[in-house]
């Protein structure tokens, strides 16, 4: 089996960006198949964001618009009232 580890640079467009310390193991079930655990430090940033980003889909509550340079709302949410 083929086990590595290491830290995965990710960028949530909510949370920004994030620093995850993780490790993979090979499935022996399916050669190429990996299996990663992604395991955020105590008291960081990175489990602070994540313990937000959970809340919020445990609510089912509305996540905060994000709009990009040119003003356009990117997370999906359409507060024209036209859709």
């Amino acid at each position: 089996m083929n086990e590595c580890s290491g830290v995965k640079h990710l960028h949530h467009p909510l949370v920004g960006d994030l620093a995850q310390p993780y490790e993979a193991m090979g499935l022996p079930s399916g050669p190429g198949l990996r299996l990663n655990f992604c395991t955020p430090e105590p008291d960081s940033r990175e489990r602070e964001a994540l313990g937000l980003l959970a809340g919020w889909a445990s609510t089912g509550a509305v996540v905060p618009s994000r709009r990009d340079r040119s003003g356009n709302d990117r997370s999906g949410n359409d507060r024209s009232g036209n859709g």
